[in-house]
C-alpha cells in the first residue's frame, strides 16, 4: 500500500474539503525557513513522536517535501504504523509553487542548504 499521490490542484481541493486534515512538511529546517505552505507544520522529531503516540490512525495527513520523494517515504512509514488516510503532494512544494501559488518561493539545494531561485 502506498500513500495516495495528489496533484497540487487535487491537494488544494482536499485541503478545502477535508475537515481535520493535517499538512505536514517533512523537509529539513533550512528548507522550512526558505519556503513553506500556509498551514503546514514541520515534522520535527518531537512531532513525529506525538503522531506515533497520540494521533488517531484515521487522521487525514497530507505530506510534502521539495519534490515528493521524501514525503512518499514518510507516508509509507505512516501507513506501516497503521495510519489509513495518508496523502502525498506529487511534485512537492516545487510543483505547488509552479502550478498553484507562485508566491511560495522556489529553491534548489546546494551543499545541503536551500538556496532561493527566481520564479521565472
Amino acid at each position: 500500500m502506498l500513500p495516495e499521490n495528489l496533484s497540487p490542484q487535487d491537494a488544494v481541493d482536499l485541503t478545502d474539503d477535508l475537515e481535520g486534515l493535517k499538512l505536514l512538511d517533512v523537509r529539513n529546517p533550512n528548507e522550512w525557513e526558505v519556503a513553506r505552505l500556509p498551514g503546514a507544520v514541520l515534522a520535527t522529531p518531537e512531532l513525529m513522536r506525538e503522531i506515533r503516540d497520540e494521533w488517531d490512525p484515521d487522521t487525514p495527513i497530507l505530506l510534502y517535501c521539495h519534490h515528493g520523494i521524501r514525503s512518499m517515504i514518510f507516508g509509507l512509514r505512516l501507513l506501516m504504523a497503521g495510519f489509513t488516510r495518508v496523502y502525498n503532494l506529487k511534485g512537492g512544494i516545487e510543483k505547488w509553487s509552479l502550478l498553484v501559488d507562485p508566491s511560495v518561493p522556489r529553491y534548489r539545494m546546494d551543499s545541503g542548504l536551500a538556496v532561493l531561485v527566481r520564479n521565472d
